[in-house]
């Protein structure tokens, strides 16, 4: 068996070890030196560098992404320009009531914690899109809708934060 130093052990014709045999490493190419020093080639060491183990790895991705679809998004700029134009969607704001009455953008307020609950209220015939502070408890509500079967809900990215940052400056951050 290899061991970290590259070198080799093997057992003598009485069972025993003898000592390890250091062999030196092979010459590293310039292409490998650069492929380890951009990153490239991180994650392929726990696979081997066999061409086998990498196609079994491709192949394992490719059934977990077919299986975990990415989540739709939506930026702040694409909700304004929906709201502009006279879009028919849903927006939703899941943050706690607190949160919403301190600072919102218009939209029908349902808190994570309900919305599980009150998804009969959700347009299954136009865009919903789901937004928070940030974009992460909005995220995740958006990944339980789909999990469910709502394929037209989408995550507003960077949520409030970002609406106040590149659309309306006067709401106000916390």
């Amino acid at each position: 068996a290899e061991c970290e130093d590259r070198g080799s052990h093997r057992a003598g014709s009485n069972g025993k070890q003898r000592e390890a045999t250091r062999t030196e490493p092979k010459a590293r190419t310039e292409e490998a030196t650069e492929r380890e020093a951009t990153g490239s080639n991180r994650c392929l060491p726990q696979f081997g560098r066999n061409r086998r183990h990498k196609h079994q790895f491709l192949r394992a991705t490719f059934v977990w992404l077919k299986n975990h679809p990415f989540m739709k998004e939506v930026t702040v700029r694409e909700l304004k320009a929906m709201m502009d134009s006279g879009e028919d969607i849903q927006v939703i704001d899941v943050r706690e009531q607190n949160e919403y009455e301190f600072c919102n953008i218009g939209a029908e307020h349902i808190p994570m914690g309900e919305i599980i609950q009150k998804a009969d209220q959700l347009s299954k015939d136009k865009k919903v899109i789901i937004h928070c502070k940030s974009g992460g408890r909005s995220g995740n509500v958006v990944n339980a809708l789909t999990a469910r079967g709502f394929n037209n809900v989408a995550n507003l990215q960077g949520g409030i934060l970002a609406w106040s940052a590149e659309i309306d400056p006067s709401i106000p951050t916390y």
